[in-house]
């Protein structure tokens, strides 16, 4: 599978220079981190350090102040860009700056008869940017998808309302009934039995997507260096590696054959100024790259990549979340978001929607953080909390989250983006974020917001989000007694 990646680089070139004066002050600072004690603090110290222009720099401190005043402030070059007074208190702060320029950069404290103590950390990122790729694997896989449905579109005729528009359902799934016309002598093909058998064995359409963002592209699908070895696992059905291998290659060659049967290159470069159109749709209504840094200095962890693929076969308002374990990537493979035309006077594939692209790339670029913390949860927590699923069930399988487990990922993934959201400096969202699943049977958002706040606030470089989630389940477990 061809894909577009992004290198990045970590920048972080510290030096440290501390001025020395009569008075108490102890010093350990290490790149990355001030750490002082001090009495009767009037001179300053400082640290430098160099960002690049467009850089985030984030810095984390707290500081204990008993007497006096303490002054903190973030130079770019001789340029104050950020500054804070402190009288005698608690102070406990997570900031986020942009690097204008190429420059040395440093953070000064400046005493007046201070007391106290200070714990900074300080790093500089370099920006990531969201990528925008097309992929013919889950193009292909798309149509199998829409000839699966095409003989349920067929009966559905009756008048519906979606997106405030009375329409029928071909209409709203306008390429899915175009390629089933288009399609459906190969309805029973080699390659279609053999998709059913498996959706028969429970193989749901999210493991076939992230199968194929992981293997060569058709007509030469085959396996790779960068297949998860769970994925290859899943089709022995009794761990045997071997077999597995064999059984996935089976898949891909009859995938293959699909592929040459049906001719679809010749769709593919039909549809190649589509392809274009689409990528420039979702491109010019990406959220700012900051809040992906913003995301993984919360959880503590970070990906090489983050990839969104506008599927135009994928069945409208679909999307799949996946993650590469591998090569440390995100792929959001995603549907037309509404009605589509192809009528040349007025294309619309359906990708030009601002605030569907901007909340897919954040709720579900948070799966790839929380959905492994989830996972790695003792089985016997898992199982005893599974009762605090009965009251929220009605209101969570309305939205399709038919257990306990499911239901977990969306409230972390909510709560995350609360949190997020904030750092962002965007608060009325965040609570709107806070009401509107609240009032969707999201009951327990609350409480899990309120602990990542403490998450948030720890000052700790190492502190590990996947641990932290287990706290609050036993929380969660403690305040919602059977």
């Amino acid at each position: 599978m061809k894909k577009i990646t992004l290198c990045f680089s970590f920048i972080l070139m510290l030096t440290t220079s501390c001025s020395h004066y009569a008075g108490s002050f102890r010093s350990s600072n290490t790149p990355g981190q001030m750490n002082e004690s001090f009495s009767n603090f009037n001179k300053t110290d400082a640290v430098t350090f160099n960002a690049a222009a467009g850089d985030i720099i984030f810095i984390h401190y707290s500081v204990q102040l008993t007497q006096g005043n303490l002054q903190l402030a973030v130079k770019e070059g001789s340029n104050t860009i950020w500054s804070r007074q402190l009288s005698p208190q608690n102070d406990t702060i997570l900031l986020q700056l942009t690097a204008d320029k190429t420059a040395p950069h440093s953070i000064e404290i400046k005493g007046d008869h201070a007391d106290g103590s200070l714990l900074l950390n300080y790093k500089t990122v370099a920006a990531k940017k969201i990528n925008v790729i097309s992929n013919t694997n889950l193009e292909l896989f798309g149509l199998m998808l829409q000839l699966d449905m095409g003989p349920d579109l067929e009966k559905l005729t009756d008048s519906v309302v979606i997106d405030n528009k009375k329409t029928t359902w071909q209409d709203w799934n306008l390429m899915a009934w175009k390629n089933y016309h288009r399609y459906k002598v190969f309805d029973s093909c080699a390659m279609m039995q053999l998709y059913r058998q498996y959706q028969a064995k429970q193989f749901y359409n999210d493991f076939f997507v992230g199968l194929l963002e992981q293997v060569d592209e058709v007509p030469n699908a085959k396996l790779n260096s960068t297949t998860n070895k769970e994925t290859i696992l899943a089709f022995s059905g009794n761990g045997d590696a071997a077999a597995g291998r064999l059984i996935a290659t089976a898949f891909l060659d009859s995938f293959n054959s699909f592929y040459k049967a049906i001719h679809f290159e010749k769709w593919m470069e039909e549809n190649k100024s589509n392809f274009q159109r689409a990528k420039m749709d979702v491109e010019k209504n990406l959220p700012s790259s900051k809040f992906i840094l913003t995301m993984e200095n919360f959880y503590n962890k970070s990906f090489h990549d983050y990839n969104l693929v506008p599927v135009m076969n994928l069945i409208t308002s679909s999307g799949y979340g996946k993650m590469n374990a591998i090569t440390k990537s995100i792929y959001n493979a995603f549907a037309p978001f509404s009605f589509q035309s192809f009528d040349p006077g007025h294309l619309d594939l359906g990708f030009d929607y601002p605030d569907r692209i901007q909340g897919l790339s954040v709720h579900e670029f948070g799966h790839s953080f929380v959905n492994s913390a989830i996972d790695q949860l003792p089985e016997e927590l898992k199982k005893s909390t599974e009762y605090l699923y009965l009251p929220i069930k009605d209101a969570m399988r309305k939205q399709s989250y038919t257990n306990w487990i499911q239901s977990l990922y969306e409230h972390f993934v909510r709560a995350g983006e609360v949190i997020i959201a904030r750092q962002l400096g965007d608060t009325s969202h965040a609570e709107e974020i806070i009401r509107s699943n609240v009032k969707g049977g999201f009951t327990y958002l609350p409480f899990i917001v309120k602990k990542l706040e403490m998450f948030e606030k720890d000052i700790n470089p190492n502190k590990n989000y996947n641990a932290f989630v287990e706290t609050i389940m036993l929380e969660l477990k403690e305040a919602y007694k059977q």
